[in-house]
């Protein structure tokens, strides 16, 4: 624990200082969250504007990976990428809204892994890992055999999430006016408070070690991640 405090402190000191990270696109995340977000909703016509929008921003986003990586890595990403990009596509003529949202979940990852090739302190990278550790999780609670994990295993990951989501609270702080100054701060603050029951709720279940009472606080936990998303997907959303 001491050692992710210093790790918090560290991050928040040099954020201001890190602010530009030159494989951030903001603009580009937020049509794919809203895309994901549209795709959820099975609003086709919405989906149709964010992949327009999203396929020309990738354009202008494919010649920062020319720069800034190595030929084969740059290479490898833009073609998978653009790969996705067709599959959308395909999705959306044959209204495949749920597959078509986790291909946006998938784009995105590759997103945020870019650009963990520099120091990362965007805090929509760090909410997005918190959503992939509780993904992680959802599907070991949802298994009756809790995927044959040890114990502990799954202890871990608990604290992986909770610590994921600590990253996210902290550098929001700082740098969320910055990055996206229409976010509904004041929602967000209300779902740091719930975040952090949930969490507790959560911590209490694990430890009586009976797989059914640790469904209600990790879906408590995915619908506080959602609501998070969807104030970056669209900010009028954020404000209902």
């Amino acid at each position: 624990m001491k050692i992710l405090l210093a790790t918090l402190i560290f991050l928040t000191s040099t954020a201001v200082q890190s602010q530009s990270n030159p494989l951030m696109y903001v603009d580009l995340d937020r049509e794919v969250l809203r895309m994901r977000q549209s795709a959820m909703e099975q609003n086709a016509e919405d989906v149709a504007s964010c992949l327009q929008n999203v396929t020309s921003m990738w354009k202008e986003y494919s010649a920062l990976l020319d720069i800034h990586l190595a030929p084969e890595r740059a290479f490898e990403v833009i073609n998978c990428q653009e790969d996705r990009l067709f599959v959308m596509k395909r999705l959306l003529d044959g209204e495949r809204f749920h597959t078509l949202a986790g291909v946006c979940e998938v784009f995105m990852t590759e997103l945020v892994s870019l650009r963990d090739t520099y120091e990362n302190s965007y805090p929509l990278d760090h909410l997005w890992k918190t959503k992939l550790f509780y993904d992680d999780l959802r599907n070991i609670v949802n298994d009756p055999l809790l995927e044959l994990l040890e114990w502990n295993e799954i202890d871990r990951l608990y604290e992986k999430l909770n610590c994921s989501w600590q990253e996210y609270e902290m550098l929001f702080q700082d740098l969320i006016p910055f990055y996206f100054p229409d976010i509904n701060q004041e929602k967000q603050r209300a779902l740091f408070d719930s975040m952090a029951q949930c969490f507790e709720r959560l911590r209490k279940a694990l430890d009586t070690g009976y797989r059914p009472d640790f469904i209600l606080p990790c879906d408590e936990i995915g619908h506080n991640i959602d609501e998070n998303l969807k104030m970056y997907a669209r900010p009028d959303i954020g404000a209902m």
